[in-house]
């Protein structure tokens, strides 16, 4: 990405701001003399001269130099230098500036506030967070996130813990050992971009640990340097990322020439949808009611219609614990589990769910598909809107790294619905409920109540599927299922594939796949996977067997 293209982006409050000590410079403190912010070596030196460090034994460790000066004179005197030094009387034009954009958050190593300042002088508030801050209280992008600590808790009690500042306080609390090392993994991951300000590898020598993670995004990594920079560090940062000396300034007035785009652009979803449901009126079609059953495909035009009216739409059969889990919705239940064996209609389920929770009014993201970005929307979704909201997820084992998101970002208003296979959760709820620190409602759809029996028998009628056993009574028909299928849905759909009309489609499909090995073998491959309850992606696979997925399978019938 080039540096013109990724600060067009900041404009979408989906970037990344990291100060570091070159940042600082061109704001005041309250000093009679020489208020002028200095970097950290300059403050060493004038440490280890006040407690009389001749010149030669002096280096430029400011850590060092604080435990020389600790033990000297004591924590109180230090902490009343370091106030005086880092406790803001004005902030510059520039710095003021970078506080007037829309950053995705922020983040410092430097002591100061100049950031919180910047965000308040622009009429905005930007809140002081330290890595000792539990970082589920901290849900929005309105946090400055001081790694190394913030003047304005320094005190005895965290000098030597969330301060970094002496090589005591350095060994406690690092990032990776907090609820902040996987946000800060977020945000560098799922950001459009990332801007380091004022960043040395002299003067910031922890930037280098920071950035492990930044090697694999270094094509939006940028750090902006001061013109003076050596060669040899610009060497090292652009292993990162890419190294621009333009100072502070110099990337402010980049900023302020990049023209504002003033369009209301809508939040694009690509991992959360809603039903689709349109005001067309759907046709009735046998062939829509085979499809859900041999291929899963569900319509949820036709099953919103169904759900309405299921003697003119005969598609889905309503289940009893739906009204059920409407009203513990309705009544502020937060967390509830759908259970039931393979092919037992979870999938069905929970889709004519979302579409009675959008018909009462509810907001409703259902998880099409899990991957790292989709991160970024569930925080869209649980910060933007204090209105009702359910969450859907089908197989949750397979979303563990989702679900911690969750648990961190879930307010009262909204409520989660999940479902699993019932031997997966018998594994999977301990886990579960470490994470939501809470206990489902569970629902079990394993078996047909006698209602949902009936319901079964007027649907298939209707679509013509009883086939050799059409001249079976009502009564025979309700034991065929009770006994034979044993109030299983996914039983009774075995018995009807096995009729002839559902029975040839199946075959077709098979037929076609067995004459390529490549394609057969992969489906005995998710064959055993779903027996076994093996989660497969076709792409897995597709490298177990060592073929080549874009010539193999990129439009095949098997995917």
């Amino acid at each position: 990405m080039k540096f013109e293209e990724a600060i067009q982006k900041i404009q979408y409050g989906k970037c990344l701001l990291l100060t570091g000590a070159g940042f600082s410079l061109g704001a005041k403190n309250y000093k009679q003399d020489k208020s002028a912010f200095r970097i950290a070596k300059y403050i060493a030196h004038e440490l280890y001269n006040e407690c009389d460090v001749p010149k030669e034994n002096q280096d430029d460790d400011l850590r060092r130099a604080s435990q020389w000066y600790i033990r000297q004179y004591g924590e109180d005197k230090i902490i009343a230098f370091l106030q005086r030094e880092f406790i803001i009387k004005e902030i510059s034009p520039t710095q003021k500036e970078l506080g007037n954009f829309p950053w995705r958050r922020c983040y410092t190593l430097n002591y100061d506030e100049i950031l919180e300042r910047a965000y308040l002088e622009n009429n905005k508030l930007l809140s002081s967070v330290t890595l000792s801050d539990e970082s589920e209280q901290y849900r929005t992008s309105s946090v400055c996130v001081h790694l190394n600590g913030v003047i304005s808790q320094l005190s005895r009690a965290t000098i030597d813990n969330s301060f970094k500042l002496t090589y005591k306080s350095y060994n406690k609390d690092y990032i990776k050992n907090t609820g902040w090392w996987e946000i800060f993994e977020d945000d560098l991951l799922l950001c459009d971009a990332i801007f380091f300000v004022g960043c040395s590898l002299q003067s910031d020598t922890d930037l280098i640990h920071l950035l492990d993670r930044t090697k694999n995004i270094k094509e939006k990594t940028f750090f902006i340097v001061g013109p003076d920079e050596n060669d040899i560090d610009l060497m090292q940062l652009e292993d990162l990322g890419t190294p621009l000396k333009l100072g502070t300034e110099g990337f402010v007035r980049e900023l302020q020439n990049v023209p504002i785009i003033n369009v209301d652009i809508p939040y694009t979803f690509h991992h959360f949808v809603t039903p689709r449901i349109t005001n067309q009126k759907p046709e009735r079609k046998r062939i829509s009611f085979i499809d859900l059953l041999v291929k899963g495909n569900v319509d949820e035009n036709l099953l919103a219609y169904s759900i309405k009216n299921a003697d003119s739409f005969p598609y889905f059969v309503f289940r009893d614990k739906l009204e059920v889990v409407l009203q513990k919705i309705q009544s502020g239940c937060p967390f509830i589990v759908v259970l039931s064996d393979l092919g037992n209609g979870k999938t069905l389920f929970l889709k004519a769910l979302s579409i009675c929770l959008l018909e009462k009014g509810k907001k409703v993201f259902y998880l099409e598909r899990d991957a790292l970005s989709a991160i970024d929307e569930l925080d869209y979704i649980c910060n933007q809107t204090d209105d009702p909201t359910v969450i859907i997820i089908e197989n949750y084992a397979d979303t563990v790294n989702l679900l911690k998101k969750i648990g961190r970002y879930k307010h009262n208003h909204i409520s989660l619905v999940l479902s699993e296979r019932t031997p997966a959760h018998e594994t999977a709820h301990l886990f579960l409920r470490d994470i939501m620190l809470d206990d489902p409602f569970e629902i079990d759809l394993n078996e047909l109540t006698d209602k949902e029996v009936e319901s079964l028998i007027q649907v298939v009628e209707k679509n013509g599927l009883w086939q050799k056993r059409s001249h079976f009574t009502v009564d025979e028909k309700i034991q065929f299922i009770k006994t034979r299928c044993k109030r299983h849905l996914s039983q009774f759909i075995i018995q009807l594939v096995k009729s002839d009309d559902l029975g040839n489609r199946y075959n077709e499909i098979v037929t076609a796949i067995k004459h390529r090995s490549d394609y057969y073998q992969a489906l005995l491959y998710l064959l055993i996977g779903a027996v076994l309850d093996f989660r497969l992606r076709l792409v897995d696979i597709v490298d177990d067997l060592g073929l080549d997925y874009n010539r193999h399978f990129e439009n095949s019938t098997l995917k």
